[in-house]
């Protein structure tokens, strides 16, 4: 994966004992990811150029009408609009191979994202995304769950995560307290990692009162680093709740 997408998620998951990570990316990982990738925004495009982007939607707790996860389905249709709204500003570079992926934790989700996907399909939207390279209609691009796209990886990577609720935090979060299953999320991309959710509901999750031994306490420690990433210019918070 490209060095600015290794570093955020070894000093989530694998930290060193100074603040840094074991998960160092060689020199000849700096050397293959140097170029330019294999794919481009459309002029005029909203989509940064960082390898890692956070695209946000609001918190339901913090925002009137707020759009949030369908009570009792696991399911976002502010996020599945936000993935169109992020394809229509992708395009393959000639004569390159370029993958996209969509992963979500949950199938009520890959439910609804492929099927606001084939409503604007179906308008005449999105027609470079089922065209060679991206084709999102080979295997599974449109949408897998964390365990069905273990162990593989994609260019590019757009991740629904999902959960934004007023629930108290050991509860709200469902199964992403498992870090293991984040991690799958946030190391798949080669190229470029877009995650979409509401940046306030995570960033809540985990105060001065977080037990440290709590199984969802490495949310705090994921959202502190991304928002330094952030500040660093090595990650792009972008969206309607910024």
């Amino acid at each position: 994966m490209h060095p600015h997408i290794a570093e955020i998620v070894g000093k989530i998951f694998y930290p060193d004992e100074d603040g840094g990570t074991i998960l160092n990316s060689p020199a000849e990982t700096h050397s293959r990811f140097s170029g330019s990738p294999p794919f481009e925004t459309i002029s005029g495009s909203w989509l940064p150029p960082q390898h890692v982007i956070w695209y946000d939607v609001p918190w339901i707790q913090r925002q009137e009408f707020a759009e949030g996860e369908i009570d009792g389905l696991f399911a976002s249709p502010a996020e599945a609009r936000a993935i169109v709204d992020i394809l229509e500003q992708l395009r393959p570079c000639e004569n390159h191979r370029c993958e996209i992926q969509i992963l979500s934790p949950y199938n009520n989700q890959l439910r609804a994202i492929r099927d606001e996907i084939e409503k604007v399909r179906l308008q005449g939207r999105l027609q470079p995304m089922f065209e060679p390279p991206f084709d999102l209609r080979i295997g599974k691009r449109l949408g897998r769950t964390v365990d069905e796209f273990q162990g593989s990886e994609a260019d590019i990577v757009i991740v629904s995560l999902v959960r934004n609720n007023a629930i108290v935090p050991w509860k709200s979060i469902g199964f992403l307290k498992e870090a293991n299953r984040m991690n799958v999320l946030l190391s798949r991309a080669r190229w470029k990692l877009i995650l979409v959710g509401s940046w306030r509901f995570f960033a809540s999750r985990c105060d001065a009162y977080t037990p440290p031994d709590a199984e969802y306490a490495y949310i705090g420690r994921m959202m502190e680093l991304m928002d330094k990433a952030k500040r660093e210019g090595r990650l792009a918070r972008v969206g309607h709740a910024t």
